[in-house]
């Protein structure tokens, strides 16, 4: 038992630093392709008209602006709730075979830990970064809060 009364948190070793990186830079690609394409759209639409030396009319500045909010709508949404989509995998953990784990019982991340947990990394920004490296089980401040860890998933294959 843990010293406030629940079950004794199961820390297991961290996962490696280079495939975590890597995650988080798929997870970026990921969160940032919607707003590429549309930006790509944008400047499809507008580019013949500033070629021209015409002024682009009020419609496609305002679907300019919504699609802007929608593709920054879909990188906040996605990075926030990431780490609990999938069995605690993000596309990027996925993809290199990590996963977040919650301590008290060894089950995948939830909506609610990946939320907070990417909320707080945001925040905190590198100073998170530093944490999870100096920290022995490799948790950013947001993991300490909510009790979740970074591991290695486990080979499937059978």
């Amino acid at each position: 038992m843990s010293e406030h009364g629940g079950s004794p948190q199961m820390v297991r070793q961290k996962a490696r630093m280079g495939p975590r990186i890597l995650a988080y830079l798929v997870d970026g690609v990921i969160a940032s392709i919607p707003i590429m394409i549309l930006g790509c759209i944008a400047g499809v639409v507008t580019g013949p008209q500033l070629a021209a030396a015409e002024e682009p009319s009020g419609l496609v500045w305002g679907l300019i602006a919504l699609a802007g909010l929608v593709g920054f709508g879909w990188s906040i949404l996605y990075t926030l709730v990431r780490d609990g989509l999938g069995q605690g995998q993000s596309l990027g953990k996925r993809t290199t075979k990590l996963l977040v784990v919650r301590l008290e019982d060894g089950r995948p991340c939830t909506m609610g830990n990946s939320i907070v947990r990417n909320v707080i990394g945001a925040f905190l920004g590198i100073i998170d970064i530093i944490v999870a490296l100096l920290n022995q089980n490799g948790q950013h401040v947001g993991d300490m809060l909510v009790k979740t860890q970074v591991v290695a998933a486990p080979d499937r294959r059978g």
